[in-house]
């Protein structure tokens, strides 16, 4: 399989320049049913950069693909997902909406206000893998490029499950949810 490796500086890492305010937003208004040693305010910044990398791949686009996808390495741990099935979940990847798992729904009243919502982690969303094809995986990587941005400003450091659930609290448009094996058939 071709594989495309980018390197960069620390630098040159989407929003670095914000990550300073995230920080502080971290220590001044904690997620109270996350461990702070785990779930330390680098980390949950840098989960939060997997949908610019993905935009980033998108607008590279090294192997001429009109599909992509996000999977946490970690995910191959837990579960090896080959390539028969990969194709399988491609295959049938909606033309205008992004693939992404549902633990539970979220409502646009939960979402009201954010401070209240980032306060804690509420399993809404499994962030590990996602995919879609360009145009509406874009769209959902801007719109959560948009959340994290505001979310810093409002002096919250959510991670990126609960910057999903948010985003797509308020775009329902953008998502095709599922729930566990129903897109694998397992």
């Amino acid at each position: 399989f071709p594989v495309t490796i980018v390197a960069k500086d620390w630098d040159q890492l989407p929003f670095m320049n914000k990550y300073e305010k995230f920080h502080a937003a971290f220590l001044k208004n904690p997620v109270w049913n996350l461990n702070g040693d785990k779930f330390t305010a680098l980390f949950r910044f840098m989960v939060n950069l997997k949908t610019e990398f993905v935009k980033e791949t998108i607008h590279m686009n090294p192997f001429s693909s009109e599909k992509f996808a996000w999977m946490d390495m970690r995910l191959h741990c837990v579960y090896d997902m080959g390539m028969l099935e990969t194709d399988r979940v491609f295959a049938a990847l909606p033309k205008d909406r992004v693939l992404i798992e549902n633990m539970a729904y979220t409502s646009k009243e939960e979402v009201a206000n954010r401070r209240d919502f980032y306060s804690v982690t509420r399993g809404k969303i499994a962030a590990g893998f996602f995919a879609g094809r360009a145009e509406p995986l874009l769209r959902f990587c801007n719109l959560c490029a948009q959340e994290l941005v505001a979310s810093i400003e409002d002096e919250c450091a959510p991670t990126d499950e609960m910057v999903y659930s948010m985003v797509i609290a308020k775009n329902n448009d953008v998502v095709e949810p599922y729930f566990g094996d129903i897109v694998t058939g397992k």
